[in-house]
Order: C-alpha cells, then sequence, then structure tokens
C-alpha cells in the first residue's frame, strides 16, 4: 500500500499570469514595462548591504555609467554589520566612480507588524493552506520550509519613502523616478516578496496612487533591458573585478561575524558554491561545524523519542506494533488538509511535506476525527468495508503505514 509521496517539487513564486497582466497595464499607460536611463542619469537604489545590493550598485557604475543616490533604510530592523557594509562599499565606489556615486541618504523607518512575533506566525503556521503557499525548497536537504519577511509589506514602505527622497532631491533641480533593489532572479524560488510580479505590482499601484506614470520599480530582473543577473553571474563578476564581497553583509543577526546558520547564511553559502567560488565571508559556525551539531541532535533526537515511547506505552522493540490498544492521535506539529481532493501534510518541526493517496488520507482523518483512538478500533472501522480474505492484508498494510507514519512523527501516542 503505497499511501504518501514526498512532494519535492521545485516551486518558483513567480506569477507569469499576473506579472503580464501588470506588464500590460503599465504598456499601456506610459509605452514600455522597464527602460533603464540613459547613461549619466540619476536613479535610486535601495541598498542593504548585502551581495546583491552591492553587486547592483556596482554594475549601474560599472557598466550603466548611471548616477547612483543610495537610500538605506534604518531603525528597529537594523543590523550593524548592514550598516557598516553599506559605508564601506561607498567610500569604495566613491574611489573609483567620484562623479557618479552619491552621498548615502539614511531613513529611519518602523514596521507596526512583524513575522518575528510569535503570534504574528502562527497566522499562517496555523493554516495548512495558507503555510503551504508559502513553503520554498531546501536545495540541500529537498525539505520544505517556510520563508516569511519579517515585515511582509516593507517594499511598499520602502517604495513611498523612496518617493518621497525623489521629491527633495526634485526640490534641487534633480529629477530621477527609477527606484532599483538588489533582487535576483534566484530569489523568487526563496519566497514570494522577491519577485518581478510584486515588483510590477508594487509599480503600478505607485503610479496610480501618484499619478506618475514615469516612476518605476524594479531589480535585476529585466531580461529586455539587459539588467538581469543571477547569484552566480553577480559573483563571478565580483571576482573578475576585484569586488571585495567578504565586506558585504547578509547575516539576519547583529553579530562581529556571520552567524553561519540562519537562513541568509545558508543562502549566502549556496551562492557561492553555485558560482564555484569559495567563500571568503568568516562564519562563526562553520559548515563542518553544522553537519556535526545535526548529527548530534538527530542521534539525540532520535533516542529520546524511542525511548519516551517505549516507556509511555510499557513496550519494548519486539511489541510496539505486536499491542493493538495502543492509543496514537496526530502530532500537533503536523497540519493535515485536503486541496482538489488529496491529502497532504505538512510536518511543521522538519519542514517536511508529504501527499498521501485516498487511503492515507482515510486512516489520517479517521484519527483526527477520534481523538486518541484506541489502534485496534481504527483497524475495525477500516477492516468494516473489506471481505475476510482481504482484511489480513489490509491489516498488515494499516499497520505499516502507521508504524511509518510515527517514525516520521506524524503519528505519535496519545
Amino acid at each position: 500500500m503505497s499511501v504518501f509521496v514526498p512532494v519535492f517539487e521545485k516551486h518558483n513564486f513567480e506569477d507569469k499570469k499576473l506579472k503580464s497582466s501588470l506588464d500590460a497595464i503599465l504598456a499601456g499607460q506610459r509605452g514600455y514595462t522597464f527602460k533603464l536611463p540613459e547613461k549619466g542619469s540619476p536613479v535610486l537604489l535601495i541598498v542593504s548591504g548585502g551581495i546583491d545590493s552591492i553587486m547592483l550598485w556596482f554594475t549601474l557604475l560599472r557598466k550603466y555609467k548611471l548616477q547612483v543616490y543610495p537610500i538605506h533604510f534604518t531603525g528597529q530592523q537594523s543590523i550593524a554589520g548592514e550598516n557598516t557594509a553599506v559605508a564601506f562599499f561607498y567610500r569604495f565606489f566613491k574611489k573609483k566612480y567620484p562623479d557618479l556615486v552619491k552621498k548615502i541618504h539614511y531613513i529611519p523607518i518602523r514596521f507596526n507588524f512583524s513575522f518575528t512575533d510569535k503570534k504574528n506566525r502562527k497566522l499562517i503556521s496555523d493554516n495548512a493552506q495558507m503555510l503551504v503557499k508559502n513553503l520554498f525548497q531546501n536545495k540541500e536537504t529537498g525539505n520544505k520550509k517556510v520563508m516569511l519577511i519579517d515585515y511582509p509589506v516593507r517594499f511598499a514602505y520602502y517604495s513611498l519613502a523612496a518617493y518621497e527622497y525623489s521629491l527633495q532631491l526634485l526640490s534641487s533641480g534633480i529629477k530621477v523616478n527609477t527606484v532599483l533593489t538588489g533582487i535576483v532572479p534566484d530569489d523568487g524560488f526563496t519566497i514570494r516578496e522577491s519577485t518581478l510580479t510584486v515588483l510590477r505590482a508594487l509599480n503600478v499601484y505607485l503610479c496610480a496612487i501618484l499619478g506618475n506614470w514615469d516612476w518605476q520599480i524594479s531589480g535585476f530582473l529585466e531580461q529586455k533591458a539587459g539588467l538581469f543577473y543571477t547569484k552566480k553571474r553577480e559573483i563571478n563578476d565580483a571576482v573578475k573585478y576585484g569586488v571585495p564581497l567578504e565586506k558585504t553583509w547578509s547575516c539576519n543577526y547583529s553579530l562581529l561575524r556571520h552567524c553561519g546558520i540562519c537562513n541568509a547564511c545558508k543562502n549566502r553559502r549556496q551562492g557561492f558554491r553555485d558560482a564555484h567560488v569559495s567563500d571568503p565571508t568568516r562564519y562563526l559556525i562553520s559548515k563542518s561545524h553544522i553537519q556535526t551539531i545535526k548529527k548530534i541532535q538527530r542521534y539525540i533526537y532520535t533516542f529520546l523519542n524511542i525511548f519516551s515511547f517505549m516507556r509511555k506505552n510499557k513496550l519494548n522493540a519486539f511489541s510496539l506494533f505486536e499491542t493493538e490498544k495502543l492509543k496514537i492521535k496526530l502530532n500537533p506539529q503536523t497540519r493535515y488538509y485536503v486541496e482538489n481532493e488529496t491529502p497532504y501534510i505538512y510536518d511543521h518541526a522538519n519542514g517536511v511535506l508529504l501527499r498521501l493517496n485516498q487511503t492515507g488520507g482515510e486512516i489520517l482523518s479517521a484519527i483526527i476525527k477520534q481523538e486518541n483512538i484506541k489502534l485496534q478500533d481504527l483497524l475495525s472501522q477500516i477492516l468494516e468495508t473489506y471481505d475476510l480474505d482481504k482484511k489480513a492484508l489490509v491489516k498488515k498494510d494499516v499497520l505499516s503505514f502507521i508504524k511509518i507514519m510515527m517514525k516520521k512523527n506524524v503519528i505519535i501516542s496519545a
């Protein structure tokens, strides 16, 4: 009875249909979707201090010879490493392109809603269908995880703040209507915010609310305009032109070094691996340390789970599935839902998404409906619909499925 299969398809959050509609709106209003300003023109750049925004800054200076007015946002989300990186590259680029590099404009900003708040995160983690819409696949493990930007509407804030800055520049005789941000095509596989679809939606919103269809916002995502760089290309360009990427900052924490274990650090490592370039970053915890820690955690976790389970149910290794008096229930960390008549389970603790067939769905559905159901009662209910000659085989298959689900920590003892 093959009742479940891993769901590890590669998923891109880019919505091509929606993006096409938004492109049509912009093209209909101004005759084009996006175009790079002419050489020597001013542009605004939202710079964080990470590899993407720094390399976009460099590319706008070196390749397109544009005047870049950098904007760096500070406030409750500020990280010292980012601030240091932005200040360093301002000096670095100023020496190379003195006429094109403009003074950094710092904008303090505060958000009222944040997914760093556990209560706010539960809005998604407790809603299975919403949760799955925000999953991305880890390149190394294949596991699915939820990646939520801490401040989900930050780009709307950033864009409006950038527009306000453009008005300040206009009062000084400097007309600028293009704002760029360090988003690359790879980011669309990680989070919905980092897609051209979202940037197009923001562009339409800004133009409509401001009554100015010359205003445009984009990133390293414009193929037709030639402004299209993958993370691999960015890193290779940095090596080619001597941009010290070790001075950029990606880590989510304000430390003396990159921590090496947060999602941003993991993505940073992956970027260098994909580019086949040695990572010059100094991490507090190296990759070898991470693998060792994971192995130790896995062994301890497995041992404690087995020991606790057997002790709680007074079972030994040989009688684990011989008893049918065992009470079972769905792990509270597991989300079960049905979409398009297909049942799914998502293990929130381990980031594993499984697709079940109809039989597997019926078994889990029966367990959910009857809290702390005895295994023998569950079997009786399932076997009622089968002929006598098939009951032995069905019972064996059901027990096998439940055993696998318990190993995966989907089903636990009550």
